[in-house]
């Protein structure tokens, strides 16, 4: 995927980072000056994600950017 986005000139990099996923990306957001962070979410609601906790919800509700989720294709519903 990131191959395309270059491809089209989008600034794109790719990393693996070791640690608490919600908070190494909030540091690596902050380190970096990102202006846009995109993530996919899991679906997950109710009592599993308080059980699980949420990255995408620790990065929306801490990021001092801006915050796209996209759900995949197999978490929304009405289709």
């Amino acid at each position: 995927m990131s191959a395309k986005l270059k491809s089209e000139g989008i600034n794109v990099e790719t990393l693996i980072i070791h640690g608490k996923p919600a908070d190494e990306i909030l540091h690596y957001v902050e380190k970096n000056g990102v202006d846009l962070v995109i993530m996919s979410t899991h679906g997950r609601s109710g009592v599993v994600r308080w059980t699980l906790g949420s990255v995408a919800e620790k990065v929306l509700r801490h990021s001092p950017t801006a915050v796209m989720t996209i759900a995949p294709p197999a978490c929304r519903t009405g289709k």
